[in-house]
C-alpha cells in the first residue's frame, strides 16, 4: 500500500473512532461496492438463501463495526481498510456458500430417501399383487390358465389354438371369460388388473 493510500485510510480509522459520519458513510459505501462485487461471483448459492447484495454488506459492517468499531480498535495500518473489508466480504460469502450447498445436499438426501420409501412401499404392493395374481390364475381350469399364460408371453390366438389342438374361436372365447373371471377376483381384493393380465 502506498503512503498516500495509508495516510487516507489512517484519517477514515481515526474518523471513525471519532464518531465522523463522513468517515462512517464512505466505509459504508466501500462496503456496499465489496459486497455487490463479492455477491455477484457467488450469486448462484447466495441467492439460494434468499440474499441480496445489501444483506451481505449489512453483515460486512455489522462484522466491521461490531462492538464500538472493533477491527477499527485494534487497527495496525499492515493492510487497507479496501483489503480488510474484501476479505470479510470474502470469508462470508464463502461461509453462506458452504451453507447453501450443504442445505442443497440435505434436500436432494432428503428427496432421494423419501423417493427410496415410496419405490420400496410400491414395490412391495407390487410384489403382493403379483402373489395374489398367481394365486387367482391357479384357481382356474388348466386350459383357462395355459390360454391366459401364452397370450401373456405374447402368442397370438392361432399359436395357442395350434398349440392345444382348438379352434380359434374357443379359445378366444375361454380366454375372454377367464380374464374376466381373473378381473372379478382381482377387483374384488381392490387390485388394479390392467397391468397383470
Amino acid at each position: 500500500m502506498d503512503r498516500t493510500g495509508k495516510e487516507e485510510d489512517r484519517r477514515l480509522i481515526e474518523g471513525l473512532l471519532n464518531n465522523n459520519m463522513a468517515a462512517f458513510n464512505e466505509v459504508i459505501a466501500r462496503t456496499v461496492r465489496m459486497a455487490v462485487a463479492c455477491y455477484r461471483r457467488f450469486r448462484v448459492e447466495l441467492k439460494s438463501l434468499g440474499l441480496e447484495p445489501g444483506d451481505v454488506a449489512q453483515e460486512v459492517l455489522f462484522r466491521l463495526v461490531n462492538s464500538d468499531y472493533g477491527i477499527f480498535r485494534r487497527w495496525d495500518y499492515r493492510e487497507s481498510v479496501d483489503a480488510a473489508i474484501y476479505k470479510i466480504t470474502r470469508n462470508l460469502c464463502l461461509d453462506l456458500t458452504k451453507k447453501a450447498r450443504k442445505e442443497r445436499r440435505m434436500l436432494r438426501s432428503y428427496a432421494e430417501l423419501r423417493s427410496d420409501v415410496q419405490m420400496g412401499e410400491f414395490q412391495v404392493e407390487r410384489k403382493e399383487a403379483r402373489e395374489y395374481f398367481e394365486r387367482c390364475l391357479r384357481s382356474l381350469s388348466e386350459v383357462d390358465r395355459t390360454i391366459i399364460q401364452m397370450r401373456r408371453a405374447g402368442r397370438s390366438f392361432d399359436e395357442i389354438a395350434k398349440a392345444l389342438g382348438a379352434s380359434y374361436s374357443m379359445v378366444t372365447t375361454r380366454f375372454h371369460r377367464a380374464k374376466k373371471r381373473l378381473r372379478d377376483m382381482l377387483r374384488e381384493s381392490g387390485i388394479g388388473y390392467y397391468d397383470l393380465i
